[in-house]
């Protein structure tokens, strides 16, 4: 087949003709930009010298071994090096040199300028080139998806950290991979001791600590741990396809303190309701089956009202402390003035039995707190409500109140006493515990709910409650108002 001269030049970019007088004649293109010097008329040995066969460096010898292997290396750049064929042209006597670079890395290729673009598809360097194109490009691909995995990686650990979830997984051999600090801090281990754990003795310890339950199947794939320490934790566990294994723990300690608390507050709740409603029951039912005389009657109908007033009071109690949780104080009125009106005001509407006496201990102005002065008073008037009740002898009731400046802060200071009952350090533990009522025989009247509502409005307006107690002595609340509150 013949090629035209446009065609010869695709498919031969490194051919060299050369005349009887080694004159060059003309360059293939990929010669002409690596040496952009060369011109027609130049002398061949100028540019090149004839590595093999060796001592062809005439026009003779070159032309009598057309067909054998023919080594060039440019003496203008030493990383050029050409192999190819001479091939005869019966036309002028011209000479062309068909061949392609030779080169052991793709560097030296670069060196000298040339890419893929400067082979024609059927030489060996093209596909050698085109190979280390697809390898490059392959290789940015994998350093791009290395990248992309090691930004998921350091998200996903940055999540692992700041999980309050604890993680723990292990290789198929069984040993540890990673624990989150969440993990260490829920299972009440640190660093090293989980570091020196295997799967084995791990499962041993989560299996000491699972809870037991009732006909229902549990296990660490899937249960409930209870700690020494009393935290509960759920846990899963997880078999990935190449062995390795992860357990999943979260803390539902609060969860199940809620529970506990929801339960015994209804129970309470039930037993506190139905305890005045047995007594209006059964006195309704004895006046309905029998007829009693006037003054009994009169009698029985006390203990109806009486126990009837207990109830609305209970019920009402219960109803503003479930007003106060799910309001969040959204319906207080705040506003930033003296708390002097609300101890004035309750203290003036304060009923004393005959055997009390009140003392107020108050200084001519108080400094301004922001506050809802009518939960205030209400807050005040609970809290003289029971010194009256828990002092069932009587006594002194003072109220004091004073500014406060210390590192923590300023403040207002209103102290409660009475010469009561009092309470033993673990009643005072409790006081504000729903239900809790100091007095064993429970024949001083309330619901028990009246100091926690006190701190629920406390909270809500920043302030803070401390009481003092002393068994047969008596007891002192203290409430703190902030003046800087916002």
């Amino acid at each position: 087949m013949q090629l035209d001269p446009t065609g010869f030049a695709a498919l031969f970019p490194f051919f060299i003709v050369f005349n009887c007088s080694l004159q060059l004649v003309e360059l293939g293109s990929a010669l002409q930009k690596t040496l952009p010097a060369a011109e027609p008329g130049q002398d061949l040995r100028h540019w090149f010298k004839i590595h093999r066969p060796a001592g062809c460096d005439s026009y003779e010898a070159l032309r009598a071994v057309t067909g054998d292997v023919v080594v060039l290396h440019c003496l203008q750049s030493e990383s050029l090096k050409l192999r190819g064929q001479l091939v005869a042209s019966d036309e002028a006597g011209l000479l062309t040199f068909v061949g392609s670079p030779v080169a052991n890395q793709i560097e030296e290729l670069q060196a000298l300028g040339l890419g893929l673009s400067d082979f024609s598809a059927h030489d060996p360097i093209y596909e050698f080139l085109l190979m280390q194109r697809s390898m490059s490009l392959a290789f940015e691909d994998a350093k791009r998806m290395a990248g992309k995995l090691r930004e998921r990686s350091r998200q996903l650990a940055m999540v692992f950290d700041l999980s309050p979830d604890g993680f723990v997984s292990f290789a198929a051999d069984g040993h540890l991979i990673s624990a989150n600090a969440a993990a260490c801090q829920l299972l009440e281990k640190n660093d090293e001791e989980l570091a020196e754990m295997s799967l084995q003795p791990f499962c041993d310890m989560l299996e000491s600590w699972l809870e037991p339950t009732h006909g229902q199947p549990s296990s660490i794939a899937h249960g409930t741990l209870v700690l020494d320490s009393g935290r509960v934790l759920t846990v899963e566990r997880r078999d990935a396809a190449d062995g390795s294994i992860v357990f999943y723990f979260r803390d539902v300690s609060r969860e199940r303190e809620l529970d506990r608390l929801k339960s015994e507050f209804l129970t309470t709740a039930a037993h506190e309701l139905r305890t005045p409603m047995v007594s209006i029951f059964g006195y309704v039912e004895l006046m309905l089956a029998r007829t009693f005389p006037p003054e009994k009657q009169a009698k029985m109908l006390g203990t109806v009202h009486k126990q009837s007033k207990l109830m609305m009071g209970l019920i009402d109690e219960l109803l503003a402390l479930s007003k106060l949780e799910s309001q969040h104080g959204a319906d207080f009125v705040f506003a930033r003035q003296s708390p002097m009106p609300a101890i004035l005001r309750s203290t003036d509407a304060l009923k004393l039995p005959e055997n009390f006496s009140l003392q107020r201990s108050l200084p001519a102005e108080l400094p301004e707190v922001l506050v809802d002065i009518d939960k205030l008073t209400m807050v005040f008037d609970n809290v003289l409500s029971n010194a009256i009740k828990y002092s069932p002898n009587g006594g002194l009731i003072s109220v004091s109140a004073r500014y406060d400046e210390s590192e923590t802060g300023r403040g207002v200071e209103v102290a409660i006493s009475d010469q009561g009952i009092g309470m033993s350090p673990e009643q005072t533990a409790r006081v504000f515990e729903r239900f809790f009522r100091a007095d064993p025989s429970q024949h001083i009247p309330g619901t028990g709910l009246g100091m926690s509502i006190v701190r629920e409005i406390l909270d809500l307006m920043g302030a803070k409650i401390k009481v003092e107690s002393q068994l047969e002595v008596g007891t002192t609340v203290l409430i703190y108002l902030p003046v800087n509150s916002q």
